[in-house]
């Protein structure tokens, strides 16, 4: 019945709080973009209909970089594989290309990133979008099977990334990237046909029916609001405005 204990909130958060050490924890200071990453998996609350016709909701899984809290890459799935959180590591490596029908804006030409410089570097952004390209040195992760497998560890170790998992039950040493996922509701999913909410307290009446994008046309519209409003919006936590 104390303070702060969430008597009468959610179980699962007094679970949490439970787990928490009594003696003083310290956190981590990002100081470079790539220095820690952190990557999860979450239920994308958007009902989505999936290449054989069915209506289901997606997976997302994307990686934030703690020091300029970017999103590097982002990926829907049905269901996210171990494969898929490999690619993702790849995809935070490759400059996102610029899509038929984006604004020129989005252009990494138009963005206060060092565009000439880079182009120097690697010919394929001359055409990218304002995605930053970040290389990964560090990587939080929890002990999902997708992280944990075999295929996702061998591939941090071929890209030369540190892999670096919580303990088990400490939500809060990946805390960026948990709190992030709340963005994509607010900012994004609640604003695309078939929302559904993270409860049925949040969900309109017949949600389910409403679903009219495929997984592939909402990977593309989550890959352009990224760069057109998450990496450019002002969050009081971040480092760097990278627009």
């Amino acid at each position: 019945m104390g303070t702060s204990k969430h008597t009468f909130g959610s179980a699962r958060t007094r679970r949490s709080l439970a787990k928490q050490p009594e003696g003083p924890f310290g956190t981590v200071s990002a100081f470079r973009p790539g220095e820690w990453i952190q990557i999860d998996s979450t239920p994308f609350n958007a009902r989505v209909v999936l290449d054989n016709g069915l209506v289901d909701r997606a997976e997302l899984t994307w990686v934030i970089d703690l020091a300029t809290r970017t999103i590097p890459a982002a990926v829907l799935r049905p269901s996210t594989k171990a494969v898929d959180a490999a690619l993702l590591l790849a995809r935070s490596l490759t400059p996102e290309a610029m899509r038929p029908g984006w604004p020129d804006a989005l252009r990494m030409s138009r963005s206060v990133l060092p565009h000439r410089r880079l182009v120097d570097i690697d010919e394929r952004l001359e055409h990218a979008a304002a995605r930053p390209v970040i290389v990964p040195e560090t990587i939080v992760c929890d002990h999902g099977m997708v992280y944990s497998s075999q295929t996702f560890r061998n591939a941090c170790r071929s890209m030369g990334i540190n892999f670096q998992p919580t303990h088990k039950g400490s939500p809060w040493e990946k805390g960026a990237v948990e709190t992030s996922f709340s963005s994509v509701d607010t900012l994004f999913a609640q604003y695309i046909a078939g929302f559904v909410g993270n409860s049925v307290e949040n969900r309109g009446k017949d949600a389910d029916q409403q679903a009219v994008w495929s997984l592939a046309e909402l990977q593309e519209l989550l890959d352009e609001w990224i760069v057109a409003h998450f990496t450019d919006r002002k969050d009081p936590c971040a480092h760097s405005d990278l627009r």
